[in-house]
């Protein structure tokens, strides 16, 4: 039960917040699922619903993101972290929490000079010359203040809020908890992945929590970019950042929301665009690091068509191998490759449930009705929203790497239409494939990949003899084992365990029944009033005895 494993009092207030915020906003049926009414009754704080019009008056998604918004920032960034699970939730659900406000009311910066004195290590005015204290932004995690170095440079202060990763990791300990009855006890819900999503959040929120690492993320993403042409990443002073602050270079520009606001200004704004795609398509297909929400909040467009990126705290990651699996899918899109393109979804789902041949149809429809289309035509994210539908129609779902790859690709098309509504993201990515196979097949990559082949080959079969000597061996000597575990069957086994109690109860209830029947009809035969009143109080404990037998029953089936 979820009440006897909250670790602190702490942790039962905030339940009970959880559930009143769950409950006010109509999802009574999920916290009784839960057992969070039971925790709370535990508590002696019983809940009662509200009834409001306003919120009746909402869509399912619409009240998500009104409880989560309520419940704070953990919450605001568990939906943020969902909106990027395109393949796993329907669109009107990526569209409701992308809308989610990381936005909350700003600190006094009294409240923030203790931590910034520690993170500098000396006094702020000796790095300093001056300090606006009014905030530029005020987020969940980080509020951002103006300054000036001594050297007269202007730089932007993040400067993690006090006493949020106490916060943050109360709430985690709590969903991690939510989120294993949810798999328990809510069956429907098992093929969004609720503890897998919970993980790659739990990932992304401890990484957002340094300070620190998004210095470090974009200092790399800076140099992979290798000073291209039109792109502006910020300069960070890495000597003055860590865990609770970052410093890094203030960009002025137009904000990337403010369209309208650069076509006045003369920017070539279709230019733009491609400059921008081509940034993060570098940063995805060849660098491997990525801005994980390139959306207008952090682009600033600058004089001389330029496009400047900023906040590096959520990003993705792409390995090697997995850039490679990326630009064959792709290729097998353009070239109609069903078979592969049904075998690579089923390998990233790694579901052994369903066989690719079962996909080749959906996915030769879906090639059918794009292939021959003029190029002017193909909108990415309408295709890409007809291959997610294939996706959840088999419930397959997508590791979290790859979640974010295509939901960047989405927010970047996104961008690019605002700038320019007959922006094409496959033109500008078609190089970029092009090159990459291109470098595959070259020399000096098939070397590479030979040579790496032959010494895993070669590793398994100097390995080879000694693992078959120890499986001969443990066989021999009868200590070959096979250890299978399954949640279901331990589930299965349970249940068998406590239908069994209750046949073996209802046994000897039954006997008992019998046996003061047969005490009690002794008794009218004159055998003496101690008899009787034996016979009657058997009955009444077995009456007793069934009455919470059935009661126990009656319980378990809610």
């Amino acid at each position: 039960m979820l009440w006897k494993i909250l670790s602190s009092t702490r942790d039962l207030g905030r339940l009970e917040e959880i559930g009143k915020v769950l409950l006010r906003y109509g999802f009574g049926s999920l916290v009784q699922r839960l057992g969070l009414i039971k925790a709370l009754e535990k508590a002696g704080k019983m809940l009662k619903k509200e009834s409001l019009a306003d919120i009746a008056k909402m869509s399912a998604p619409e009240r998500v993101c009104r409880a989560f918004e309520e419940l704070g920032p953990t919450f605001v960034k568990l939906g943020q972290v969902l909106s990027s699970r395109v393949e796993l939730l329907p669109p009107e659900w990526i569209q409701a929490f992308e809308k989610l406000q990381d936005q909350v009311e700003p600190l006094p910066f009294e409240a923030l000079e203790e931590t910034l004195r520690e993170e500098l290590g000396r006094a702020p005015s000796e790095v300093f010359s001056t300090i606006d204290k009014n905030p530029l932004a005020a987020g969940s995690i980080a509020q951002v203040h103006a300054a000036t170095l001594q050297d007269g440079s202007e730089v932007v202060l993040k400067i993690r809020r006090p006493g949020i990763k106490k916060t943050i990791e109360a709430d985690l300990r709590l969903l991690r908890h939510l989120a294993q009855l949810t798999y328990e006890e809510i069956p429907e819900l098992r093929p969004f992945h609720p503890k897998e999503v919970l993980r790659q959040f739990e990932r992304s929120l401890r990484s957002e929590l340094d300070l620190g690492r998004e210095a470090e993320n974009a200092l790399r993403i800076r140099k992979g970019l290798g000073g291209m042409r039109g792109i502006l990443i910020p300069e960070f002073h890495m000597e003055w950042s860590g865990p609770c602050l970052n410093v890094q270079e203030r960009i002025h520009g137009i904000p990337g929301r403010q369209v309208e606001k650069a076509r006045e200004a003369g920017l070539d704004l279709p230019k733009m665009a491609r400059i921008g795609a081509r940034a993060v398509l570098k940063m995805i297909l060849e660098i491997g690091l990525f801005h994980a929400d390139p959306h207008g909040g952090n682009v600033f467009y600058l004089q001389g068509n330029r496009i400047a990126l900023i906040d590096f705290g959520m990003v993705g990651r792409l390995s090697e191998a997995r850039r490679r699996e990326i630009v064959d899918f792709l290729f097998g899109l353009v070239s109609s490759d069903s078979p592969l393109v049904a075998e690579t979804l089923v390998d990233w789902a790694d579901e052994e449930a369903v066989e690719p041949e079962k996909l080749i149809p959906d996915i030769e429809g879906f090639l059918d009705t794009w292939k021959g289309r003029p190029l002017k035509d193909l909108h990415f994210a309408e295709m890409l929203g007809d291959l997610l539908q294939i996706l959840r129609d088999h419930n397959l779902s997508l590791p979290p790497d790859l979640s974010m790859f295509f939901k960047v690709l989405l927010t970047l098309e996104g961008l690019g239409r605002s700038m320019n509504p007959e922006f094409q993201i496959i033109p500008v990515a078609r190089p970029f494939l092009e090159r990459a196979m291109q470098k595959r097949f070259s020399p000096e990559e098939l070397k590479k990949s030979t040579l790496a082949r032959g010494k895993a080959a070669l590793d398994l079969l100097t390995g080879l003899p000694e693992d078959l000597r120890s499986l001969i061996k443990a066989a021999k000597r009868g200590r070959l084992r096979l250890h299978i575990q399954s949640e279901d069957l331990t589930r299965l086994t349970r249940g068998l365990s406590e239908a069994s109690n209750r046949v073996t109860i209802g046994i000897i209830l039954a006997a008992m029944i019998v046996g003061t029947s047969i005490l009690a009809a002794f008794g009218q035969g004159g055998i003496g009033l101690s008899t009787r009143f034996l016979g009657f109080s058997a009955f009444l404990l077995s009456l007793v005895f069934g009455v919470w037998v059935l009661f126990s029953i009656h319980r378990s089936r809610k």
